[in-house]
């Protein structure tokens, strides 16, 4: 795995939540607090569940673009690609399971015809470490 990657993998696993950010034909963005887990290193990929008739899922479907940033201190990290919007049972299993395994908890009980889960196709990665800093 890139350096980058695992340094991103880290930062996310160790954060309790993270900033997810759409493009909004309204408002230009919308930015929303999610619990986000780290789900694949081949692809890298995140995802988090939501209800499916939030305004992050309509802001999806007509534009798939979003970011997923996690601010610890003086670091942080923006996941940067395309989201995909998934009802199915397999998926929304996948998830539940890596949340409870990162948090010590189930997802946030709502109706399983009400949920959904969105998985972030993490394309570039920016971010900044103490480490990395020259402040």
């Amino acid at each position: 795995m890139r350096p980058e990657l695992t340094w991103a993998r880290a930062r996310l696993r160790a954060a309790s939540r993270a900033v997810f950010v759409t493009r909004d034909t309204e408002l230009g963005v919308h930015a929303v607090l999610v619990n986000a887990v780290w789900l694949s290193d081949d692809p890298p990929t995140v995802g988090f569940v939501t209800r499916r008739h939030s305004r992050k899922v309509r802001n999806l479907v007509s534009d798939a673009r979003a970011v997923l940033t996690v601010v610890e201190g003086a670091q942080y990290v923006s996941l940067c690609g395309r989201a995909e919007v998934a009802a199915d049972e397999r998926t929304l299993t996948h998830l539940a399971g890596v949340f409870q395994e990162t948090f010590g908890r189930a997802p946030r009980p709502a109706p399983i015809e009400a949920r959904v889960a969105v998985v972030l196709g993490v394309e570039r990665v920016l971010g900044r470490s103490r480490e990395a800093s020259s402040e």
